[in-house]
């Protein structure tokens, strides 16, 4: 495991303790090598929330999320080793 991989784990563990328990079950499942298609369609509509978060719904807050769940197939995103 690498150590940029056990970072988003450490950031994926962070947030699984601020959500209620559906939320983080809903990621836990989200996170799944299985889930790949489901995880890209997540991560693109919080990207783009995280755009549009001028808008009084959305927030920057999904930018950041989105970009962690696409990290996790593109290791470009990823922290160097």
């Amino acid at each position: 495991m690498t150590a940029s991989y056990k970072e988003m784990n450490r950031y994926f563990e962070m947030i699984n303790r601020r959500v209620p328990a559906r939320i983080s079950r809903f990621i836990h499942w989200l996170r799944k090598p299985s889930s790949f298609a489901a995880r890209l369609t997540v991560a693109l509509l919080l990207i783009l929330g995280g755009v549009f978060s001028f808008l009084p719904v959305l927030g920057i807050w999904m930018l950041p999320l989105g970009l962690l769940f696409i990290a996790q197939d593109v290791p470009l995103l990823q922290k160097p080793h």
